[in-house]
């Protein structure tokens, strides 16, 4: 089995080396033509990102949401926290506390080496 192997490297090998230049031109020619026949970049990417998703996706609906509640925020690193209870429509004071005690200041502390790493960059 190991002879297999080695045999048909050196058979692979071989091709190669002869020809080199041949394979080289086939890449260059293929890559010239893949390039002619490629849609234009602008027409196949888009900007954003969720603009791949639905318009009715929960994603994107937030960030409808977020664009309009904070219209002159440019940065796309923004965190968004949404607190709800399904049994209810308004939080409890319990609710409030944990946000404003606990999940604040983990996500700061979360945060913090990226802020650091940005502000020295």
């Amino acid at each position: 089995m190991e002879f297999v192997k080695v045999a048909m490297m050196r058979t692979i090998a071989h091709i190669v080396d002869r020809g080199r230049w041949g394979f080289l031109a086939a890449w260059i020619i293929a890559f010239v033509i893949l390039r002619l026949m490629a849609p234009d970049w602008n027409q196949v990417t888009r900007d954003g990102q969720f603009s791949f998703l639905p318009a009715n996706s929960p994603s994107r609906i937030a960030d409808d949401l977020f664009k309009k509640a904070f219209p002159h925020d440019v940065l796309s690193s923004s965190i968004v926290v949404v607190a709800s209870r399904p049994q209810g429509p308004e939080l409890s004071d319990e609710d409030r506390e944990f946000v404003t005690s606990t999940l604040k200041p983990r996500i700061q502390q979360a945060v913090e080496p990226e802020r650091q790493a940005a502000s020295r960059g």
